[in-house]
């Protein structure tokens, strides 16, 4: 007892982690899942992971159906609707583009939607900061990455009056504005993220991950920002894993739909 007492107080209890991995399986999806399918998910023998969801079933925290499959149960949702009340949304955010910045030192941008546009509610200046400062407040729509990530997932109804106003700020007709929004879905679909030269700060780069929320919506824009030098463009570099990892962390938070964080159904919704 000595021994499980300071094991819970100091480095944790496996077993607790083990059965969030079990759970974190099980929630992932789509759908109920059969044992194997979650053994394998969760790394553990088919034998251990038949005693987890036994204890997890007993307290309603996953069911079987008569296939012996497996999906969460009534206490999960219980405790699910009660975490949505309690939580403060935009902080787990905000947390998720901390601990971004604190991987990477380039600055992280959160914005959100408009009726006017994209507008940044949050700002980490990176390590080197340039001689810019980028304020809080509305953005471009078609020249930022976050606007690029709202040009590519939000109706054409939402967007066309704000690609139509830009385009017609810079002298353009706005009836190009279907033109110009198809390259950017295409070029963000093609990458699985929006990477842009900022045109507002010279030199600067961005690169730009959607945030999904419970109802499959992009509810905010997760933007790495820094000198185009230093960001790191490839899928598989410096930068771009850990700010698409961060944004499914949040979309998880949000409480998105698994295809919208498990790291297969991410790559497969983008």
């Amino acid at each position: 007892m000595t021994m499980q007492m300071q094991k819970a107080g100091g480095r944790g209890i496996q077993s607790v982690e083990v059965g969030y991995r079990v759970l974190n399986a099980v929630q992932a999806g789509p759908g109920a899942l059969t044992l194997k399918e979650i053994a394998s998910r969760a790394k553990l023998t088919a034998s251990a992971a038949h005693n987890y969801l036994v204890s997890l079933g007993r307290i309603g925290l996953v069911q079987s159906d008569r296939r012996g499959a497996y999906r969460l149960g009534p206490s999960a949702t219980a405790l699910g609707l009660v975490a949505l009340k309690q939580a403060d949304l935009f902080e787990s955010v905000r947390a998720e583009a901390m601990s971004l910045y604190e991987q990477t030192g380039v600055g992280v941008v959160i914005m959100i939607w408009s009726d006017l546009g994209p507008v940044i509610v949050f700002k980490k200046e990176g390590i080197h900061r340039g001689a810019f400062d980028l304020r809080n407040g509305h953005v471009s729509m078609l020249t930022t990455g976050g606007g690029n990530i709202f040009v590519t997932y939000l109706d054409d109804k939402v967007i066309q009056p704000v690609a139509v106003s830009e385009l017609k700020a810079k002298g353009r007709h706005g009836s190009e504005w279907k033109a110009v929004v198809a390259e950017i879905r295409a070029d963000v679909h093609a990458k699985g993220f929006a990477a842009r030269h900022v045109d507002p700060l010279p030199g600067f780069g961005a690169l730009s991950a959607p945030i999904w929320d419970t109802n499959g919506t992009v509810h905010y824009t997760l933007t790495l920002i820094g000198p185009s030098e230093d960001l790191d463009y490839g899928p598989r570099g410096r930068h771009v894993p850990h700010l698409l990892h961060a944004a499914r962390r949040a979309s998880r938070l949000l409480g998105a739909d698994a295809k919208f964080w498990s790291a297969e159904g991410y790559a497969a919704a983008i």
